[in-house]
């Protein structure tokens, strides 16, 4: 029952995400969570939801990150790893930081990361439908292969607060980014250099 159970809450939760609240990690503009990339690549990856019927205050979202091989960039203007997206761009960000309490429970050759933003107490405060919650970006510093995922544990629990502020709900997690980098896969410019580049 130890080997099977991990298996089935983890079916439940993607197979009942078809109809309720997902959190979804992608690759900005191309959208993938299969990415190819080539030592030197910063790789911008975006962290969204579809809310579902639900009308949300502010979310608490964990990421486990690997950390062997990869080099996790701060935004500048948040002095944090994540910058805030679109759907509580007036939310106040309360956390948004590297996970120190509870770090055994991760994968080997991980971090664990913790964004966490919520509106004020003003009138219609909820959001509902689908956007962006937050990005940030990887350098591949070197051939290796990594896992970006959405974590989930009963310590640390990916949730939305509803737009009562009080009460929480879990997410439903979509599947993980796979990251393959190779001194011989040829690719695109990465999403990071493109914005650069039109700047």
């Amino acid at each position: 029952m130890r080997t099977t159970l991990p298996f089935v809450l983890g079916l439940l939760l993607t197979v009942g995400g078809v109809h309720s609240q997902v959190a979804r990690l992608s690759e900005h503009a191309t959208g993938k969570v299969e990415i190819e990339a080539v030592p030197g690549d910063t790789l911008l990856i975006d962290l969204s939801t579809n809310l579902g019927r639900h009308s949300a205050s502010g979310v608490t979202v964990f990421l486990q990150v690997p950390a062997d091989g990869f080099r996790l960039l701060h935004a500048e203007s948040t002095a944090g790893p994540s910058l805030p997206g679109d759907l509580f761009s007036e939310g106040v960000v309360v956390r948004n930081e590297e996970v120190e309490d509870g770090a055994s429970y991760i994968a080997d050759g991980h971090r664990l990361l913790e964004f966490s933003t919520l509106l004020g107490p003003a009138k219609g405060r909820g959001r509902g439908g689908s956007g962006s919650i937050a990005c940030f970006r990887l350098v591949c510093e070197r051939p290796t292969a990594g896992t970006i995922s959405i974590y989930h544990s009963p310590v640390h629990e990916s949730r939305i607060v509803l737009a009562d502020g009080r009460t929480e709900v879990p997410f439903y997690i979509a599947e993980p980014i796979e990251i393959d980098v190779d001194l011989d896969t040829s690719v695109m410019p990465s999403a990071w250099a493109r914005i650069k580049a039109q700047r």
